[in-house]
């Protein structure tokens, strides 16, 4: 039961789980208090140990505008104690009402992550707040993520996404890429671009693997040398491909960049004097390695990219340009399709001078064109078709259905191919001749078949009526 109430300001004290760190700018809401007084009263309860004085449920800024306005009392609504404590408090201090100033993202991350510590699972939350569960997860990891990422994500620098991706380096225990990012100057700089989270996060990786590299290399016995000395010195050949054991053995010298993957040795005679390196070789020695790191970088994030581009069902350019990749990787099968086939199939006639090169190419571009226009069921039959089209003519003579016949599994194959996802049925011709070939028999290699039998059972054609 809730009763009404104006009771001292003195006895309606703050909630020790209050998740607001600021209460904002109360200056507007003070005057509003001093000209027309506290119009929606504050929720309160009980306090649980001091009589006569009640714990705001919602309210805050009311209350200390109304201090800031000189008022000496306060309506209130008082509830009965709820038996779910603090977290009825802090679900409704997640919500927001006329006087609130809504919360900023820290705030409400620390209101998820109270509750998360007071018993609800990231699900129930969700529900209650109609938000998805992996954003739960995510924005109450930043309470107890570095400064930086929490001041990264509360300036828009990072979105949840990238956030998400900086707080899961925390929750694997690979700190030690975190902190490495994090001393990236896209995190040192009070710019107000965006933050490139993923290519920050390759370049970590790549620096803290680079680091246990050397360390191990040095471990094993290996000379470490700097970049300047490289340059005097011969690489060691990739070919044959060395272990580091090996490399170890032979006295070769390492240069690990904290930019690449890979190692780079080099043989102990140097390749000629100091002075013949110019200071113009060795600049464009290093703009090369600078760029080469930048590339790494770069093909570690096209390849995340990629992953998740496939993973995702929703994702890519559009219905067409999913189509044409289609194309691309089977316009060669289709290709090899006759061109009477390709013809009948395109409706587009051959180039009647067919020793015509220029001729030819631009009959293929139209009929490349004609299969663009088409659905991806229709290129994926004909790719097939392309592909096993040699079988294909096979199957025209009678000796091909022999079972000793060396190419036989494959021709076994594409005729089961043409019954279960094509949908042909076998003609009486070809019917007659698989049983004919069934009760042979034969030799094949070192093995004598006997009438009746063949090498495996499925080697035999199930026809399908």
């Amino acid at each position: 039961m809730t009763v009404y109430e104006v009771v001292d300001i003195a006895r309606v004290r703050a909630n020790p789980s209050n998740i607001r760190e600021d209460l904002g700018d109360l200056e507007r809401l003070t005057a509003e208090v001093k000209t027309i007084g506290v119009l929606q009263p504050l929720i309160v309860y009980p306090h649980p140990s001091l009589e006569g004085d009640f714990v705001i449920k919602d309210g805050h800024r009311r209350r200390q505008a109304a201090v800031n306005a000189g008022l000496l009392k306060v309506p209130v609504l008082i509830e009965e104690v709820s038996v779910r404590g603090a977290l009825d408090d802090i679900e409704t201090m997640l919500t927001t009402g006329r006087n609130h100033r809504p919360l900023d993202l820290l705030e409400e991350a620390k209101g998820f992550q109270m509750l998360l510590d007071l018993g609800l699972n990231e699900s129930t939350i969700g529900k209650r707040f109609k938000k998805p569960k992996s954003e739960i997860v995510t924005k109450s990891r930043l309470v107890s993520a570095p400064e930086k990422v929490q001041d990264a994500f509360a300036r828009g620098r990072v979105d949840l996404l990238q956030l998400k991706k900086l707080t899961d380096l925390q929750a694997a225990g690979q700190t030690e890429v975190l902190e490495r990012a994090l001393d990236n100057r896209e995190f040192n700089t009070s710019s107000g671009y965006g933050i490139d989270v993923e290519r920050v996060i390759a370049q970590a990786e790549t620096a803290v693997q680079a680091e246990a590299t050397t360390e191990r290399l040095l471990a094993l016995g290996a000379k470490e040398i700097t970049q300047e000395q490289s340059y005097k010195l011969t690489r060691v050949p990739d070919e044959p491909a060395l272990t580091e054991e090996e490399h170890v053995a032979a006295e070769h010298f390492f240069f690990q960049s904290p930019y690449r993957d890979e190692t780079d040795w080099y043989l102990k005679t140097s390749k000629q004097a100091d002075s013949a390196v110019s200071d113009a070789v060795k600049a464009e020695r290093a703009t090369l390695r600078e760029l080469s790191a930048g590339l790494l970088t770069a093909f570690k994030l096209r390849r995340q990219f990629m992953v998740r581009t496939i993973q995702d069902t929703g994702a890519g350019v559009s219905l067409e340009a999913d189509l044409e990749l289609l194309l691309d990787c089977l316009i060669y099968p289709i290709m090899k399709l006759d061109v009477e086939v390709l013809a009948q199939i395109t409706g587009i006639e051959p180039p009647e001078d067919k020793e015509s090169y220029r001729a030819r190419e631009q009959w293929q571009g139209k009929v490349r064109a004609s299969f663009a226009r088409m659905s991806w069921k229709q290129i994926a039959r004909a790719a097939a078709w392309g592909d096993s089209q040699d079988t294909d003519k096979r199957l025209r003579k009678a000796p091909a259905f022999d079972r000793t016949e060396y190419n036989w599994s494959h021709h076994k194959s594409w005729l089961d191919k043409l019954q279960r996802l094509f949908g042909y049925r076998l003609d009486e011709a070809e019917r007659d001749t698989l049983e004919f070939f069934k009760a042979k028999g034969g030799k094949y290699g070192y093995g004598e078949l006997t009438e009746g039998t063949n090498r495996d059972v499925n080697d035999d054609v199930e026809i399908l009526n």
